[in-house]
């Protein structure tokens, strides 16, 4: 399958020149009986959200944010999506940047079922507040204690295998990450927090040889100098992994990574095109259908389940429309403390829902509204407006801001800027 050539960097330097989000897709269909996996841009730290073709979901680790706001990437995603009940979580590791998301997320959404190492980071308590909420709930809370099959874990044509785990605290906890491997017919994937390549990569090979292999592969540890890479045996976790693709969530840190070391070792399986970085591509959107063949979209905004469209003649609905206008004066410049605000106009063909979502450039969601519209053909002026303040009734700061709107037959994403 052909796949969308990446852009050159001043192409994502164009998109904070105002530029639309850039989408890469390949010819494949967005039906909801398929494999849906999102990588959710959390800046530095971990966290994937899976649909699967059932309609449960599994969350694996939260990101490094707590709060229960918005503000949160991984709230602000699952809210925008609808998302109020977690079948299955798992924390591959008690690190921050894996296990704060999950514990904002256990306060707000009803979980089922939460899988954990139980190892305790002695530098932090939100692990231990983490656990007292999972197990809380009778029968929730489960500890992997062993490689199989996951225990618990029941989707029709799913299947879910441990491949690591270690409940012995060690003295770098990255060595206690669960990895596991999720297999949807011919389609493959591997999640393993923040393994290392000298104990855990060197164990998974021992262990398992061929039988990791994962066509998409979620880079271990942010893409360190020391992940995907057997210290003992050097490439020899990649040539029993084989991916196809490679996706490294990554923010802005001081530790280098992602390293360039680890990006040319991938790169001589994926080749350089296949390697997609959150910090670079936002949250990443990955369906398949089973078949071994994937579509994915880059800087995604999410929309609610039930309002993404499929495409016709087996192409991809294009998700960005020209039929939307802000007629607000000054070019969508505006002055919220001087009381002025955005108007939208817009063509509907039938009556019916639509959805708004407010983010800055740097994709965090500050405000999202719906409304219902009766009115046909060309609206002039909206029934809604934004006065220039976010979800908590306060005014945003001076900046770009993206307007996603979505309604039952178009999406659109426009620019505001705010000035004072």
């Amino acid at each position: 399958m052909t796949f969308t050539k990446r852009p050159f960097l001043f192409t994502y330097l164009l998109f904070f020149l105002f530029t639309l989000p850039l989408y890469h897709f390949t010819a494949l269909s967005l039906y909801s009986e398929g494999l849906k996996v999102y990588y959710i841009n959390v800046g530095q730290g971990d966290s994937i959200y899976i649909t699967f073709p059932d309609g449960k979901n599994m969350l694996i680790d939260g990101g490094p944010s707590s709060d229960e706001s918005i503000y949160n990437p991984v709230i602000g995603f699952l809210k925008t999506k609808k998302v109020s009940k977690i079948n299955y979580m798992l924390l591959s590791h008690p690190h921050s940047d894996h296990v704060n998301g999950l514990y904002a997320v256990l306060k707000m959404c009803d979980v089922e079922k939460v899988y954990d190492t139980g190892v305790d980071n002695s530098s932090s308590t939100i692990d231990d507040s983490f656990r007292s909420i999972a197990g809380g709930v009778s029968g929730r809370y489960n500890i992997v204690a062993s490689t199989g099959f996951l225990a618990g874990f029941s989707v029709s044509s799913i299947t879910v295998t441990v491949l690591h785990t270690n409940t012995v605290a060690q003295k770098d906890l990255n060595d206690n990450s669960i990895v596991i491997r999720i297999q949807f017919s011919s389609s493959t994937f591997i999640f393993g927090g923040d393994a290392p390549g000298s104990t855990v990569e060197s164990k998974l090979v021992s262990w398992h040889g061929t039988g990791i292999q994962a066509d998409c592969y979620k880079v271990h540890h942010h893409g360190s100098k020391y992940s995907s890479y057997d210290a003992l045996k050097g490439v020899a976790f990649l040539n029993n992994l084989q991916p196809k693709y490679a996706f490294i969530q990554v923010g802005k840190n001081n530790y280098g990574q992602p390293s360039t070391e680890a990006i040319n070792r991938i790169s001589n399986f994926t080749g350089s095109a296949n390697i997609y970085r959150t910090d670079y591509n936002g949250t990443i959107f990955v369906y398949t259908t089973g078949d071994g063949k994937y579509s994915i979209q880059t800087n995604y905004i999410p929309v609610p389940d039930e309002e993404e469209q499929p495409p016709t003649d087996g192409g991809v609905t294009p998700r960005i429309s020209s039929e939307f206008i802000i007629l607000e004066a000054r070019n969508n410049i505006f002055n919220p403390k001087k009381e002025e605000k955005v108007y939208l106009a817009y063509s509907m063909e039938s009556p019916g829902k639509i959805y708004i979502n407010i983010y800055t450039l740097f994709g965090e969601l500050i405000r999202s509204d719906e409304y219902y519209e009766e009115r046909t053909g060309l609206t002039v002026e909206s029934k809604w407006s934004w006065d220039g303040k976010n979800e908590k009734g306060e005014l945003v700061a001076p900046g770009v801001y993206l307007f996603h709107i979505q309604t039952p037959l178009k999406t659109a994403i426009k620019k505001v800027v705010v000035i004072r």
